[in-house]
């Protein structure tokens, strides 16, 4: 990433980019503006959740602790992001949940609120068992058992029980009363209510960003993005 935002820089090049990455304690401040003079305005991490214990049991190999000054080194260099996670990964609590839903909601509230940046954006489903997972080969370690299936060749999923944390269906259910209304489960008394189609409307972050690079063509300040649904 330094060597193509520097070659980039030195050249003049025109380019503008987003990339795909995990957390690391080399974001630091003086990275990102090298990144973001080299063009980079957006990056998606796979955040996955925001428990050391959930994160450790994934074998992610991230530190909780590099996760937030990772975004907020982004957030000051003028580079917006997008975070993925996931809900249920076996042994997951409904808690643990929560506390990842709370900590994007306030990346993003930071993001908007004290660097203007509302191209920032977090995206989460549902925990899925994808077959040669090492949750597939070591179903006892992560407290599942396998649900016998007939095999096909396009199949590479499983369905499975959980003995430990939220089930499946718990799962899906926070995820599904989430995306209802993002505040119906962390600000019960002050629920803001959606339009009537909002929900099912699919905001499509790349879009977004791409908008922003080919308004921009330049400085952040001149940008003009529209949202648009997904085609």
């Amino acid at each position: 990433m330094r060597n193509l935002a520097s070659a980039i820089a030195t050249q003049g090049l025109p380019y503008r980019w987003y990339c795909e990455t995990r957390f690391s304690p080399v974001f630091t401040e003086q990275f990102c503006q090298v990144l973001y003079s080299g063009g980079c305005r957006k990056i998606q991490f796979g955040l996955e959740s925001h428990n050391q214990r959930v994160l450790d049991l994934m074998r992610k190999d991230t530190k909780i602790e590099w996760i937030e000054p990772t975004l907020l080194s982004c957030f000051k260099a003028g580079i917006s992001v997008h975070l993925f996670f996931m809900v249920g990964f076996p042994t997951e609590t409904e808690e643990e949940a929560l506390t990842t839903i709370r900590f994007t909601k306030r990346m993003l509230d930071i993001a908007s609120i004290d660097f203007n940046d509302s191209f920032s954006t977090r995206g989460w489903s549902a925990f899925s068992l994808d077959k040669d997972s090492d949750v597939w080969k070591r179903p006892d370690a992560y407290r599942v058992t396998l649900t016998p299936c007939v095999e096909e060749d396009l199949n590479i999923q499983s369905t499975y029980t959980s003995h430990a944390g939220l089930t499946p269906q718990q799962a899906a259910k926070v995820v599904a009363q989430y995306n209802l209304n993002p505040f119906s489960l962390l600000e019960p008394t002050d629920v803001i209510q959606f339009s009537e189609n909002s929900m099912n409307v699919v905001i499509c972050e790349e879009y977004e960003f791409l908008s922003r690079c080919r308004a921009t063509r330049g400085t952040l300040e001149k940008c003009v993005s529209t949202i648009a649904p997904c085609m």
